[in-house]
C-alpha cells in the first residue's frame, strides 16, 4: 500500500490569476478535516480550479497503489 503524506479534501477560497508566471494561478485553499491553509501555484490551463469548489489533494511517495517504485522512462508529452 502506498504511503500518503497528505490526503485531504480542500476547498478553494481565493484564486489570484495575476501570479508571477503565465498560465499560472495562485490558489488559496483550506482543508476540511484538519483546517490546514494552503497556497498553491497551479497551471490554470491544465487544471482549472474554481472558488468554493472542493477537490481531493493527495501527496504520495509513488504512483502505484501497491507502494512499489515507479520505474522506466516517461517522456514529456505536450498537449497542443
Amino acid at each position: 500500500m502506498a504511503n500518503f503524506y497528505f490526503d485531504e479534501i480542500i476547498e478553494v477560497v481565493k484564486i489570484d490569476s495575476q501570479a508571477v508566471y503565465d498560465k499560472v494561478s495562485r490558489i488559496n485553499a483550506k482543508s476540511e478535516e484538519n483546517g490546514y491553509y494552503l497556497e498553491l501555484d497551479v497551471h490554470s490551463e491544465l487544471y482549472q480550479m474554481r472558488p468554493k469548489q472542493k477537490y481531493r489533494m493527495l501527496i504520495s511517495n509513488t504512483l502505484h497503489m501497491d507502494g512499489s517504485a515507479v520505474t522506466g522512462y516517461f517522456p514529456e508529452v505536450f498537449v497542443t
